[in-house]
């Protein structure tokens, strides 16, 4: 989701505020990048909403996943 102007002007009148929220954010996460070839960005695009970058749509699907193979997944005990 895009930031606001009003979100902006936050984290600059709060730069402590905004750094700590960024560190607690980023220590229970792996941050990853990589690159994707054209065709797959128009493929993307014709799908995902205008205004979600396409690394937001990357990441709900990859959480989608998970989410599901955790579901279809059952723990050897259970078996």
């Amino acid at each position: 989701m895009p930031i606001t102007e009003s979100g902006k002007d936050w984290q600059k009148r709060n730069r402590g505020k905004a750094a700590q929220y960024v560190a607690k954010y980023a220590q229970s996460r792996t941050k990853v990048s990589f690159y994707l070839e054209d065709w797959i960005t128009k493929e993307i695009a014709q799908v995902k909403a205008p205004e979600q970058t396409y690394g937001n749509w990357i990441r709900l699907h990859i959480e989608e996943w998970a989410r599901t193979r955790q579901s279809t997944d059952v723990a050897p005990e259970n078996k």
